[in-house]
Formats: structure tokens, C-alpha cells, sequence
């Protein structure tokens, strides 16, 4: 757990990294995070809908 952690942190770093080096790619990013998001929820709900069948 710990290692997934301190990799999150990482990759948050990383991007807080290009958001600081170019303004423009924050709507890239958020972006990117918003359709990860939705793919988590889909695939989520998709496994629910299953296990409930």
C-alpha cells in the first residue's frame, strides 16, 4: 500500500510539474481526469450490473 501511495504521490508531483510549465495543458489534464473518471464509474457499474444479474 505503501508503495502504491508514495507512486500516486509521484504522478501528482509529475503533473503539477506540466500544469506549472504550461498553463494550456491544465484543460489537457483535467481532461484526461475527468475521462478516467468516467471510465472508472463505467467499468464499476458495469461489474455491479453483472454481479446483480
Amino acid at each position: 500500500m505503501s508503495e502504491r501511495c508514495g507512486g500516486v504521490l509521484e504522478a501528482k508531483r509529475g503533473v503539477e510539474g506540466l500544469i506549472s510549465q504550461r498553463g494550456e495543458s491544465i484543460l489537457d489534464v483535467i481532461g484526461l481526469w475527468v475521462s478516467l473518471v468516467v471510465v472508472i464509474v463505467v467499468l464499476t457499474k458495469g461489474r455491479r450490473s453483472l454481479q446483480v444479474v
